[in-house]
């Protein structure tokens, strides 16, 4: 796969996690970690992807606590 069309299945992806319920999307930004994972080991990540990647494994940290029993 190339460079070129790896971005742009990570760009659709990024966009389709946007409209699916929490489940899908635990799903979803999986299949985009390896993606990003395998773009940065052959070329650059484009800081869009990456400023967007660390939002969703934030909110999934929130989440994780906020749900936390006390």
């Amino acid at each position: 796969m190339t460079k070129q069309t790896l971005k742009r299945r990570i760009d659709a992806l990024e966009n389709d996690i946007s409209e699916v319920d929490a489940d899908t999307r635990k799903d979803m930004i999986s299949r985009l970690e390896r993606m990003v994972l395998t773009l940065g080991f052959n070329g650059s990540v484009p800081r869009s992807t990456v400023g967007r990647h660390r939002q969703q494994s934030q909110e999934e940290a929130e989440d994780f606590f906020d749900n936390m029993p006390i």
